[in-house]
């Protein structure tokens, strides 16, 4: 019964492109894996300027549509926000080339420390 009024708020929000709006829909349909939600996360993902909201559409997106949001991992472990590397770093698929992303995290001394941890429990796998 949240999913339908969380969808309205999101709409609304993206609609009026306000994006730190946007931020509790996403978090609450993330939650509940909306798979509804995946064009409204998808819209966000590419046409908001709010940093804040990028892990939390990261994250709505790997919980709603995990197949669906493998390219927004890979993207994300490239990212300017932290959050983001380190949920991209917990879920992309691991490809030659995210691998040595993987390992670069890991062992780049300025990253963040949550995002060379994610990185280096990926390498063990």
């Amino acid at each position: 019964q949240d999913i339908p009024l969380l969808m309205d708020e999101l709409r609304g929000a993206v609609a009026r492109r306000e994006w730190g709006g946007a931020a509790g829909p996403i978090e609450g349909l993330g939650r509940l894996r909306a798979g509804e939600a995946v064009p409204l996360l998808k819209t966000a993902w590419t046409e908001s300027t709010y940093a804040y909201l990028r892990p939390r559409i990261l994250t709505a997106l790997t919980r709603t549509a995990p197949h669906t949001a493998e390219s927004y991992t890979v993207e994300g472990l490239w990212d300017c926000e932290e959050g983001v590397r380190a949920e991209a770093a917990r879920t992309a698929p691991i490809t030659r080339e995210t691998g040595l992303r993987l390992r670069r995290l890991h062992q780049d001394g300025a990253e963040e420390p949550a995002v060379r941890a994610a990185a280096g429990t990926r390498l063990m796998i």
